[in-house]
């Protein structure tokens, strides 16, 4: 797999005030048709969409269970936080009421 961009988004989500999370947040940060989804979906559409959905169900509970995630090894940050859909990591912050998801990445890229 060749190497990705971590895909951002500095969209705030208040989970009190939200259902869950909008899919415009995850669907900025896989980046549409030519992230990770487009990635996928060259080989497999049907995996892709099921890939994608899972993120976004894993991102809804956040809604609820903010601190649900486990904290990302990489850095030494309780607010730090992270979910695994398939092979990739939803990489959020806890910031006061609001979660920011940062990036969404494959599991084997190097986080930096």
């Amino acid at each position: 797999m060749p190497a990705r961009t971590v895909h951002s988004s500095k969209k705030r989500w208040n989970p009190a005030s939200a259902n869950g999370l909008p899919s415009s947040l995850v669907a900025a940060c896989l980046a549409g048709s030519r992230g990770y989804s487009g990635y996928i979906a060259a080989d497999s559409p049907a995996y892709a969409r099921a890939v994608v959905k899972d993120i976004i169900n894993q991102t809804r509970m956040l809604a609820r269970f903010p601190r649900s995630g486990r904290q990302v090894p990489e850095f030494d940050d309780e607010d730090i936080r992270e979910l695994i859909a398939y092979s990739y990591r939803i990489i959020y912050r806890l910031q006061s009421d609001e979660v920011i998801i940062a990036a969404v990445i494959h599991g084997k890229q190097i986080l930096q």
